[in-house]
């Protein structure tokens, strides 16, 4: 997130030269860390091979933003902590986000706006909401288009493991493990869970056991569960 600071006041005067003191130092950023993550993925080409996979059924004259554009701003906006689509409305001129996207620092070249980036997550197009409302066929496309785009997410995923190994092994034994995480507010997609009895979240943990190596985890809200005790 892009930090502004006060312009400058003078201290005094050294002849004719004044002697400032200035807080406007650039745009400075709170999430610098993810210009490492980027510079280990972008080699990898993690976002890149992914986003070729993916579907694109916008209309090619309209569109501004790639799919690999799309999709590494909506993945880091994600790993810096702003889920949600309305977060884009100010990261999509942060200068930091625009750099992770490959583009150049310009606050007359934004990024995605919000409206972009969720029909780009639910594969909604503008035509479809021109349609009369009786007529929409959004809702059955945008299941199927989800569906198929999970397909291969894990497929992709499951190409990306297998990459890793100098042999493709003969199976693959994976253990699963919840975790509490307790929050102590009112969080996004927090649930009350009756085992534990308080308010979190319940990551899963995936942990590849052939190889001991940890995989993914996976935030799962909790179901509503009464009446459970420990």
């Amino acid at each position: 997130m892009v930090v502004q600071r006060a312009a400058y006041f003078t201290l005094w005067n050294i002849g004719s030269q004044q002697l400032q003191l200035t807080f406007d130092g650039g745009p400075l950023v709170t999430d610098a860390g993810l210009l490492a993550v980027r510079a280990l993925e972008k080699p990898l080409r993690i976002i890149a091979d992914l986003a070729e996979r993916l579907p694109d059924p916008r209309a090619p004259r309209y569109i501004e933003h790639s799919v690999e554009a799309l999709l590494t701003q909506a993945v880091y906006q994600i790993l810096a902590g702003y889920p949600d689509f309305q977060d884009a409305q100010e990261l999509r001129v942060d200068p930091l986000f625009q750099i992770l996207a490959d583009v150049a620092p310009d606050a007359d070249r934004p990024l995605a706006s919000g409206s972009t980036l969720a029909r780009f997550q639910y594969a909604y197009t503008r035509r479809q909401a021109e349609l009369p409302w009786e007529e929409r066929p959004a809702l059955l496309e945008m299941r199927a288009a989800q569906t198929g785009r999970i397909k291969l997410l894990n497929d992709y995923l499951v190409e990306r493991f297998i990459g890793t190994r100098r042999s493709p092994p003969a199976e693959i034994i994976l253990d699963l493990d919840a975790s509490d995480d307790p929050v102590h507010g009112r969080q996004a997609l927090s649930g009350y869970h009756g085992y534990y009895r308080q308010h979190q979240y319940l990551p899963i943990f995936v942990y590849d056991c052939t190889f001991r190596n940890f995989l993914i985890v996976w935030s799962k809200k909790p179901r509503k569960i009464e009446g459970h005790s420990p």
